[in-house]
């Protein structure tokens, strides 16, 4: 155990250290860029805008949407950084360290209790920080990401017996991901379940029917309001098993895959599987800590009785993933109750099966006789080769920024251009750039690919119209149909990629949405009518509509564009 002399408080120290440096890291990239920011932003905080000018999206269906589904308690953190003066889109960068922070300390603290050595403490929160930053939850500063610090106390107190900070854990995961408050309330219920010779008994302690009563009851108080939320109602009812299954929406190809039928790409991705981590792929030998022999691995013998939490958890976690696919929808995706605790059980059983590891490693290579061999020359280069990948690779900064998703925008003159218009304005188009517009001009977007999430029946049923307008106001022959766009959404502006006309537009990757959906009857018209070499009634429009160009996009007045089209049809009645 001299090897791996650390006190308990320089552990912290040093675990408290990590998610400040890879916090720096992700700045250091998004301080120096004027226009960016994370993708789930986009849609799960830009609506805040309005908390500080209240003109700005009004009656913009999209907006109203992503506002409606926010869970409560996620709303209230943003609103009082708000009232501190703090903007959303600003807070939502700062946001993830701190999770990260409180997250760290909490994996910290329940890795202790499990296995008292502090270097493994601070490995599980070093493996634990690796995943969570390569990853866009965290750094998406939405509900999800705040699962990591909750949960994480969660599981901390339970592991401690702290009965009330445990219920109010609980709570708090309800008015913020409430998919991992049932997560919890499945853990208790697995507690309950004692394993005796052999033999499954239900618990004969009553605290723990008495912690499961009231992690239930609470539970249920705050999911209720959520269940019943009548602004979310405005937008549902959710999508029905039978309804997904007849909708290109969720089939391979589209945006919002479900039904994916690659079955290893399913262990670790897309809503069906169970997530597991894939990087940085040392967690995975977390798999392996129940095979080690006590006898050949002495300090086995510290793994304390209470690390059954981390079986209890995966029971539960695959429990409630089995019953989501039974009840598609009616619980969410699947993979909501396996992808994150993942990150928690395989930080933490990696780390302690690395430092069993390295312990018996490092007791033969103190004895004189081995230390000479050649053999474990060669092993000890080996594992300091390990130990060098594990704590740097996942540094590496242009990786993080794979991982984390980050949008660049790449058309700040379009942006500071809507950014002088009405705040009413709203904008059509079919661009990908398009997606940022709410974001960095502050301007409506009437569809795009960032707002179409098929989940809410009433929601996407408008979604379609919507983008089944855009396309024929952009692709038909007739003038008609393109004024008819117009005027029904109100549209102000007309945002064009440089090569909308290319009979290849909309095979591109960018344009999973429109191509594979429910209305793809309509792309494929315009495909057809682009093949055709027929020109599309807004083309010759465009050199005396455009009121901005760059080399990728082409902004045309809507006004400009009625008023050329009712010429023509005066001329030719």
């Amino acid at each position: 155990m001299r090897s791996f002399a650390l006190t308990r408080r320089q552990g912290l120290l040093i675990s408290l250290l990590i998610p400040l440096i890879y916090g720096a890291l992700s700045a250091i990239f998004w301080l120096n860029q004027p226009y960016v920011i994370q993708d789930d932003v986009r849609h799960h905080i830009v609506w805040m805008q309005r908390w500080a000018d209240p003109e700005l999206f009004p009656n913009d269906w999209s907006i109203n949407y992503f506002h409606s589904v926010a869970p409560l308690g996620f709303k209230a953190v943003y609103r009082f950084a708000f009232l501190l003066g703090i903007a959303p889109l600003a807070f939502a960068k700062v946001l993830p360290t701190l999770l990260a922070l409180v997250a760290s300390f909490f994996i910290y603290r329940l890795t202790l209790r499990l296995f008292p050595v502090t270097v493994g403490a601070v490995l599980a929160v070093l493996l634990f920080n690796q995943q969570i930053w390569l990853n866009d939850d965290l750094v998406s500063a939405s509900p999800r990401a705040f699962v990591y610090p909750i949960f994480g106390a969660f599981l901390d107190f339970l592991a401690a017996g702290a009965v009330w900070p445990c219920i109010g854990a609980i709570a708090l995961q309800g008015l913020v991901f409430p998919q991992l408050a049932i997560l919890a309330v499945a853990v208790l219920t697995v507690r309950l379940i004692k394993v005796s010779k052999r033999t499954l008994q239900l618990s004969s302690n009553r605290a723990d029917y008495r912690l499961w009563a009231l992690g239930l009851g609470v539970a249920i108080a705050v999911l209720i309001p959520f269940a019943l939320d009548v602004n979310v109602s405005e937008y549902g009812p959710v999508i029905t098993a039978d309804q997904m299954r007849s909708m290109a929406e969720y089939y391979p190809g589209a945006r919002n895959v479900y039904f994916e039928p690659l079955a290893l790409r399913l262990l670790f991705k897309g809503s069906i599987g169970p997530g597991l981590p894939y990087f940085p792929t040392v967690v995975l030998l977390g798999f392996a800590l129940p095979f080690l022999p006590k006898s050949r691995f002495p300090l086995t013998s510290r793994i304390q009785p209470q690390s059954r939490l981390l079986f209890d958890l995966v029971v539960a976690s695959l429990g409630l993933f089995g019953l989501a696919h039974l009840l598609l929808l009616r619980l969410h995706f699947p993979n909501r109750y396996t992808y994150h605790t993942w990150r928690f059980v395989l930080s933490i059983a990696a780390a302690i099966f690395l430092v069993v590891l390295l312990e018996r490693f490092l007791h033969g290579w103190n004895h004189r006789r081995i230390a000479r061999s050649i053999r474990h020359n060669v092993q000890a280069g080996l594992v300091a080769l390990g130990l060098a990948t594990i704590l740097f690779v996942p540094l590496y900064p242009p990786l993080l920024r794979v991982f984390q998703i980050w949008i660049v925008g790449k058309a700040p003159v379009l942006y500071e251009y809507l950014a002088q218009q009405p705040k009413d304005i709203q904008v059509a188009s079919l661009a990908l750039e398009a997606n940022n517009i709410p974001a960095f001009a502050g301007r409506s977007l009437l569809v795009g690919r960032e707002l179409t999430l098929p989940h809410h029946i009433r929601y996407y049923a408008e979604i379609q119209k919507r983008a089944t307008a855009v396309i024929q106001g952009q692709y038909s022959p007739d003038p008609a149909a393109l004024r008819q766009a117009i005027e029904t959404y109100g549209i102000d502006y007309w945002l064009l990629d440089a090569n909308a006309f290319d009979p290849g537009y909309f095979l591109q990757p960018s344009q999973d949405w429109l191509y594979h959906s429910s209305f793809n009857a309509t792309v494929e018209a315009a495909i057809a009518q682009l093949k055709s070499k027929q020109l599309p009634a807004i083309v010759p429009y465009i050199p005396t509509c455009t009121v901005l160009q760059t080399p990728d996009l082409t902004l045309l007045d809507a006004r400009c564009l009625l008023a050329s089209t009712a010429s023509v049809q005066q001329k030719n009645p």
